[in-house]
This record gives structure tokens, C-alpha cells and sequence, in this order.
């Protein structure tokens, strides 16, 4: 098989250079030009060979790779960028200290030498470690749920553990269970934790997932009122927390020495303005049925001494020519100066448009840009009114736009925005609106323990 190449960018929008960053890219390939994983090598712009970790994520009918998961470390000065070359050929040096994961099907255990995470079905979270088992915390999930008469509490036990990376440069673990509430109900629990080679710290992802039917939580007196990630208990001195998610994405976005609370508003939402309708037509219980949201946090147990704080933000990509000569995202092509120029500049309008709106509509809701929120982030305008100001299309906030839902596909669209011209602007958006269909759109609920109406 002939030499492959594909050039792959990290950038650093950020304020701070990133030294050592991990990373994580997805590479499509074209149809037989990669049969396995294991013979890929990444340089960098001098020609030195970095670690790589890689996985096949989707293959092409011939068993050829369509799609790779690229994980590696990398150097980035503040609001620039760091070129490499990803080859199907070449040696792939191994990390000095390669992360592992441990699994006893009970019992899952991360660590990279400088940290160790060690989690069991039973109990209610894992637990980060330093080497030397000096300094520990435990990784709680809380959430809260109606007013201050009447406070719902609620307890998780983790029920099963899944394995989805094995290092030698990240290691992950999902944590699936129940989150079990003061008053005797259930709900589900969902985490995931990753580690990264050579780093005291750990990514938690925590996913709050309210699956409950009217006259259970979902009523007036029983809104949510708080969900955190904390550090807790153990021993905790030198504990360090850091938010992955901005003020914007959460509601009333508080974070302290030992923990993150992406919902610390004074008003807690009422899911009842959803549920307590009826099963059809718009504006159906189906937002709160099944809200699966997630939201991101670094743990970690530094050195006192100190290595920096890590920089992320960091994003990876290929060039809009490699991902339409792939063919793995069907027929697209990268947009050429001078050619179709009425088209692209269709195209960059419409764009320009509803990401200005998104960002800086001063009536949006609660005086917000409609990114704005645990629940509308992500979520795009679709209809306006006239210029009478009559509603012509959903009445939604009397008349003005319409939330999109994706019910035409606009993530599809924000990332062929994307891939055909690499502005970052349009990855921005893309991924705000991937995550929202997932955690929003898409109605979380247990389908074996409710008779589901038809059309859901």
C-alpha cells in the first residue's frame, strides 16, 4: 500500500500556550487507503515522531477504515497553531508514562504514574488518587431537586462500568447507574471520566438525565434547583477544578475550590411547563421526558511544586480538501475562490446571520442570546416574523422565531458548512448544535418501563 498522508492542525484559540495538551481528532480516509490502525505515525513540523494512539470508529464495505479517533499530545503557543503530518507508515514512539486501564469487570482502575482513578459497581462515584496515595477525593454527583420547603435530595450507586479506551495515551470509563432521590424515586445516571498520559488530571463528564412522566418530579413544586460535579471528602488538600463549560452554557455557572455547579441559578427550572401537557403536538412534554444533559469539568491533584494549570479549548482538524477527497462524509467539495462565488456567498449570509443572532439577539430569552443556557445552547433560530411583525411560522416567544430543534437537520448542515470551507466559526456552531440535539432533541427515556406514545 502506497504511502498515505494527511495534514492535521490543533489550535489554541486560547490566552495561553499549551504545553503537553492532550488531544483528540477524528481523520476520515479514503476507501482502501488504510486497512488497520496500527501502522499510523504522527510528526510534527520538524519531522519528529509523536505518540499516537489511534482507533477505527467506522470502516468502508471492504473493511478499509472510514474514520479514525487520533489521540495525542501537543504543543501550542497562545492564538496560534501546530501543523502535523498523520502517515500510514513510520514508528510510533511510545509515551514515557502510558496511561491504563484496569478492569476486573467490578472494578475499573485508570492511572498514568502521576494519578489513579478507581471506581466500583455498588458505590456512588470513583475516586482520584495521587501515586503515592497521599492525597484523594471523590467524585460526586448532586443533584437537587424542588424548593427550599421542600428539598428533594438524591444518592447515586453505579450499577455497571464500560471501558471505552486502554491508553497508552488516553483511558476512559463510562459509569451507568441510578440516581436514587430522597422520596423513593429513581432516575438514571450516566458519567464518563478519560485520563490522559502525563497529566494529574482527569476529565469528568457528568450527564443529568431527567426521564420521569407527569405527577412524578414533573410538577410546579419540583423544580431542578441544583446539579454539581464536587471533589469531595478523602483527602483533599491541593484539589484543582476547572469548568469546561462557559457561563453561557450553564445556568448561573458557579465554580469553587472543589467543585462546578452548572445549574446554581436563584430560579430553578420548572419542567412542568413542559410536562404537564398533553402527549401531542407541539411543545410537547417531550423536552423534559427525557433531558439527557451533560456538562465537563477537570479534576486534578497537582504537584504543590507545580506543573502549569492545563490549557484546553484546544480543537483538531484536517483541510476541506482532504475531507472531500476522503469521500467518507459522501460528495462534498472544498469551496474555491472565484468559483460559485453567488452560491458561497449564499452561503456565508445565511451563515453570518444566525450566528450573529445566536450570540447577540438582545431579546432572546431572559434578555439573552438564545445560546444561552443549560437547555437552548446550541439550539438555532429558524423562523421570524414578518415585517408586520405577524408570526409566519411557530408562535414561539410570541411570534418572533422559532426555536430549530433540528427537525432540518441543521447540525448536518453546520458541519458541510464546515468541512466545505474550514472557517472555525461554522466548527463552532457545528458542535454547539451536535450536542444539543443529543442531549435535547433527543428524548432520553427508558422505553422498557413506560408505555411510550406512538410517536415517540
Amino acid at each position: 500500500m502506497a504511502d498515505y498522508k494527511v495534514a492535521v492542525t490543533v489550535e489554541n484559540p486560547g490566552k495561553e500556550k499549551a504545553l503537553g495538551a492532550g488531544v483528540s481528532a477524528g481523520v476520515p480516509f479514503a476507501r482502501g487507503a488504510l486497512k488497520e490502525t496500527s501502522g499510523l505515525t504522527l510528526t510534527d513540523s520538524s519531522g519528529k515522531a509523536a505518540p499516537l494512539q489511534a482507533e477505527c470508529l467506522a470502516k468502508w464495505p471492504d473493511g478499509s477504515c472510514r474514520w479514525v479517533l487520533l489521540d495525542f499530545a501537543a504543543d501550542v503557543a497562545a492564538g496560534s497553531s501546530a501543523d502535523f503530518v498523520l502517515k500510514t507508515s513510520g514508528e510510533n514512539p511510545a509515551p514515557g508514562t502510558p496511561v491504563t486501564a484496569a478492569d476486573d469487570t467490578s472494578t475499573v482502575t485508570l492511572s498514568n504514574g502521576l494519578v489513579e482513578f478507581a471506581v466500583k459497581t455498588g458505590t456512588a462515584g470513583g475516586t482520584l488518587k495521587s501515586a503515592d496515595g497521599k492525597r484523594s477525593v471523590d467524585i460526586a454527583s448532586i443533584v437537587e431537586i424542588g424548593g427550599d420547603d421542600g428539598r428533594i435530595t438524591s444518592e447515586v450507586v453505579v450499577d455497571s462500568l464500560d471501558v471505552y479506551a486502554e491508553g497508552p495515551l488516553r483511558a476512559a470509563v463510562s459509569l451507568y447507574g441510578r440516581r436514587i432521590y430522597s422520596d423513593g424515586l429513581e432516575g438514571p445516571f450516566s458519567q464518563r471520566v478519560e485520563m490522559f498520559a502525563g497529566s494529574p488530571y482527569i476529565r469528568v463528564e457528568d450527564t443529568f438525565i431527567y426521564a420521569h412522566f407527569p405527577g412524578t418530579h414533573a410538577k410546579p413544586a419540583n423544580p431542578l434547583a441544583l446539579w454539581k460535579v464536587e471533589a469531595a471528602g478523602g483527602n483533599g488538600a491541593g484539589v484543582d477544578v476547572i469548568s469546561l463549560v462557559d457561563a453561557e452554557e450553564a445556568e448561573g455557572l458557579v465554580v469553587t475550590d472543589t467543585a462546578v455547579a452548572f445549574w446554581g441559578k436563584d430560579e430553578p427550572f420548572d419542567f412542568s411547563r413542559h410536562t404537564d401537557e398533553l402527549l401531542y403536538g407541539e411543545d410537547t412534554q417531550g423536552i423534559a421526558l427525557g433531558v439527557g444533559k451533560s456538562c465537563a469539568l477537570l479534576v486534578g491533584l497537582p504537584e504543590a511544586n507545580g506543573s502549569p494549570r492545563p490549557v484546553y479549548g484546544l480543537w483538531a482538524h484536517t483541510a476541506p480538501d482532504v475531507y472531500a477527497a476522503s469521500g467518507a462524509l459522501g460528495r462534498i467539495a472544498p469551496a474555491t475562490p472565484g468559483q460559485f462565488e453567488a452560491a458561497e456567498e449564499g452561503i456565508r449570509q445565511v451563515m453570518a446571520f444566525w450566528t450573529w443572532f445566536q450570540d447577540n439577539d438582545p431579546d432572546g430569552t431572559f434578555g439573552r442570546g438564545p445560546w444561552y443556557g443549560l437547555f437552548d445552547w446550541g439550539d438555532w433560530q429558524s423562523r421570524y416574523a414578518d415585517r408586520e411583525h405577524n408570526p409566519t411560522g411557530w408562535n414561539y416567544l410570541e411570534g418572533r422565531y422559532g426555536w430549530d430543534c433540528n427537525e432540518m437537520d441543521t447540525t448536518l448542515g453546520n458541519w458541510s458548512a464546515y468541512f466545505h470551507t474550514g472557517d472555525p466559526a461554522y466548527w463552532r456552531v457545528a458542535v454547539a448544535m451536535a450536542r444539543h440535539t443529543m442531549d435535547v432533541d433527543t428524548i432520553h427515556v427508558d422505553y422498557r418501563k413506560y408505555d411510550l406514545p406512538e410517536y415517540i
